[in-house]
């Protein structure tokens, strides 16, 4: 019989952050990738671009949001996957909504800090 509470499982939606700030909860992390996931406040700015070494993939739970990759931007929602690769300049732009998704960025990164 599997085991229910196996470590390797996780509850993503109980780790949803209130969307009053952005918010980060790291998932796993190996030699080869971390998984975690993120929220992002209504009217998130988006302003600033980061970018990471290696590849950066993004599932959308809830919400949507404009993201640029490398200057180009398109919309992502709801049951989208985004793409980032390596070195790719890239920032998310919220409208009304909260935005709520997973991230696996390989190889793995510290986490970025959650605003206050």
């Amino acid at each position: 019989m599997p085991n229910s509470d196996s470590p390797l499982k996780r509850d993503i939606l109980a780790l949803r952050g209130d969307g009053s700030k952005f918010h980060f909860e790291r998932l796993s992390e190996t030699a080869l990738s971390s998984a975690f996931v993120f929220t992002a406040p209504p009217n998130a700015s988006g302003e600033e671009e980061n970018s990471h070494v290696g590849d950066q993939y993004i599932y959308v739970i809830e919400g949507s949001a404009i993201c640029r990759v490398s200057g180009v931007e398109c919309e992502i929602k709801a049951g989208d996957f985004l793409t980032i690769p390596g070195g790719a300049p890239h920032s998310l732009r919220t409208g009304e909504e909260t935005l709520f998704g997973i991230s696996v960025i390989a190889p793995p990164e510290s986490l970025p800090e959650t605003s206050s």
